[in-house]
């Protein structure tokens, strides 16, 4: 079968019109069921608040039905605002209230939609003139008793979306807000924690400034149950049980002492223990304060005093060790005063049960025994029952300021004297220095003029007679060479000239009522080999000696600034200083013959000896340089009793109530007579 073009498009026109048909039925149905959301009206509420209306029709299931408010005109097509929705309801009409948020007099304005199929369907927007909110109300709290950073729940009504909330005068954010229920984390604050006060009420402030307050609500009383140890050192650990501490480890832990207050480091803090890093402690029977839930509770500890048992080595010289054993020795504590004597000991190995110190010849001793240990703690004294003795040949017993430096040692009337000097702005000064024997100082009895008038001069030889210092000028000197001072009265006097002939290096010390000096060398390298007698009570010179045993004319023999020393009215004259022999003599000045002695010993060959400060001790010389000699001039022997290789530059020695003593570098030192046994 054919079919012609005009038949094809015959029927082509036929097919097209009932297609237009059926399409003209289908938009009359949906124009007929249109689906309509309508916004209704708006009652304002006389409390406060709004009620909004509206519905939709023609929608045949279940559906999300909306209300907005905005304050923005156009906001309520973009959800710009609040937005409540009433889920899976029908077609109808629909009411709901919004009672926070709204300030009075302010234009609002306010839209309904459905959701359908994911689409949204909107009303018309309207605009309303707000009375204002509604009051927020509590109605209920999930506890009126909570401790800081605990989480609250408020229900009630009439909450606005972003209220605060104050804990008495601290501010909280709420994690979670509606219109019925807020959840807040109870705050911490922060400034001002010690001065902030418990809180005591709750109040919700909504945005539009409406608020309530409730006063039902304190936060947990903190306790402290016990600490440990019960018994403590400021070396312990402390561990604070209890409950309701805070949670945060910024809380405060302090002791008061002397009305102040000391902090502890947390080293961990939860609800029921407080662990404290050790820190000092300065009271006997400290109290702890614990700051939690804003309150500070308290309680009373008890400190356990440190106790010597024993003192293992108690005889030491300066190398040893001083130990001392015992326990609760305070490790963390400026208020712990350990003393030897007077000096303050300060240990460099410290245990709860063991100190361990060094000294040194810088203390100040008693005596070389007896000396006391004692210890200080929070003004309580413990005195070791153990007492310590010290090993060493000298030992400090007083500190002396007077004369930093010592250049003869003499005694008149039972009263010992130093000549001595000073180091002051680049400048050497001299004077005469008594001893106190009360207070075992040297206290200075010479005035400003001898001061100057000895100062001035560098080079001199002097020795002591009774009130009065004589002294020879050297060569160098170009004023008057021979004059004696008193010490007592200041006064100068110019003595009769020395005859001969003017030299360096030499001796010149006291015999009776007689100087004696001489030897030495004349300028320059000239060995002098004579000996001057010079009398006091006669102001004249006697030549005594032409020619010394044994010095030439060769440099080499001759005696600079020799090792003399007295023994009654017998001057004894070793070898000098570029003099390498150990040649030894005796002079006896009743008939003025020289002879010669047992060498001395072989330590001198290496020691610049200074025998100005020799001591005559019961017919026995002693002076000291780096070792004790001892000679004994009866029986010409000489001894070496080792000591402690110190060569005491600038030393003075004494002897008084039986003991040797020597002033050196501002302090008063005593020899220990054990040595020379």
């Amino acid at each position: 079968m054919s079919f012609s073009s005009s038949t094809f498009s015959n029927f082509f026109l036929c097919f097209l019109l009932i297609i237009i048909i059926s399409c003209s039925d289908d938009d009359e149905d949906i124009i007929s069921n249109e689906i309509l959301v309508e916004t209704i009206s708006n009652e304002n509420i006389n409390e406060g608040g709004v009620v909004l209306k509206g519905r939709f029709t023609n929608v045949n299931e279940n559906v999300d039905f909306g209300f907005v408010l905005s304050g923005i005109e156009g906001g309520t097509y973009n959800q710009l605002g609040e937005v409540k929705i009433i889920e899976n309801v029908l077609d109808n009409e629909y009411s709901i209230e919004y009672r926070s948020g709204l300030k009075e007099g302010e234009k609002y304005y306010f839209n309904v939609f459905i959701i359908l199929n994911g689409e949204y369907f909107y009303g018309k927007e309207k605009l309303f003139v707000s009375n204002g909110s509604a009051i927020p109300i509590i109605k209920e709290l999930s506890s009126n008793k909570l401790s800081l950073l605990d989480t609250l729940l408020i229900k009630g009504s009439y909450f606005s979306q972003n209220p605060k909330i104050y804990f008495s005068d601290v501010v909280a954010v709420p994690f979670v807000s509606s219109d019925s229920l807020i959840k807040v984390v109870v705050p911490f604050p922060k400034n001002n924690y010690l001065l902030t006060k418990p809180y005591s009420k709750i109040k919700i402030v909504n945005e539009d400034n409406q608020e309530n307050t409730i006063s039902n609500f304190s936060l947990n009383t903190p306790r402290i149950d016990s600490i440990v140890p019960k018994r403590i050192t400021d070396s312990d650990t402390l561990r604070i049980y209890g409950d309701y501490f805070d949670a945060k480890r910024s809380n405060m832990v302090t002791t008061i002492s002397d009305n102040l207050q000391y902090n502890y480091k947390i080293i961990k803090s939860s609800k029921n223990i407080i662990i404290l890093e050790p820190s000092i402690i300065r009271k006997k029977n400290p109290t702890i304060v614990v700051r939690s839930q804003l309150t500070n509770v308290t309680k009373q500890m008890e400190v356990l005093m440190p106790e010597i048992t024993s003192i293992p080595t108690n005889c030491l010289s300066f190398e040893d060790d001083l130990v001392i054993k015992g326990a609760n020795f305070p490790l963390n504590n400026d208020r712990f005063i350990i003393k030897l004597e007077d000096n303050y000991l300060s240990p460099y190995i410290a245990t709860r049960d063991s100190l361990v110190f060094k000294i040194d010849n810088g203390y100040k001793f008693k005596d070389f025994k007896d000396n006391e240990i004692s210890i200080n703690y929070l003004n309580e004294v413990n005195i070791a029952k153990d007492k310590i003795c010290i090993d060493e040949p000298w030992l400090k017993v007083n500190n002396d300021y007077e004369g930093h430096g010592v250049i003869k040692m003499f005694t008149f009337n039972e009263d010992i004297y130093a000549l001595g000097f000073t180091y002051t702005n680049w400048d050497t000064l001299k004077d005469v220095f008594k001893l106190n024997k009360n207070t075992f100082n040297f206290e200075k009895v010479t005035d400003e003029n001898f001061n100057k008038e000895y100062s001035s001069n560098s080079g001199r030889l002097n020795v002591f007679y009774k009130d009065k210092m004589y002294s020879k000028k050297y060569l160098s000197s170009n004023d008057d060479l021979f004059a004696s001072y008193n010490i007592l009265t200041n006064d100068k006097k110019e003595l009769s000239d020395f005859p001969g002939v003017l030299r360096e290096y030499g001796f010149m010390v006291v015999v009776g009522d007689y100087i004696y000096t001489g030897l030495g060398e004349r300028y320059f390298r000239e060995p002098m080999r004579d000996i001057w007698k010079y009398s006091i009570i006669n102001n004249s010179w006697e030549k005594i000696i032409d020619n010394f045993p044994e010095i030439t004319s060769s440099y080499e023999t001759s005696k600079l600034n020799p090792l003399v020393f007295v023994d009654n009215n017998k001057i004894y004259i070793g070898s000098g200083q570029v003099n390498k022999q150990l040649d030894f003599w005796e002079l006896d000045t009743e008939n003025n013959q020289i002879t010669k002695k047992l060498d001395l010993p072989d330590a001198f060959k290496n020691l610049s000896v200074n025998s100005n400060n020799a001591l005559f001790i019961e017919n026995k010389t002693y002076f000291h340089n780096q070792s004790m000699f001892e000679y004994d001039s009866n029986n010409d022997i000489w001894k070496n009793y080792i000591t402690n290789g110190e060569r005491y530059s600038g030393a003075g020695y004494f002897y008084l109530n039986d003991e040797i003593y020597m002033k050196y570098d501002r302090a008063i030192y005593k020899f220990n007579s054990e040595y020379l046994k």
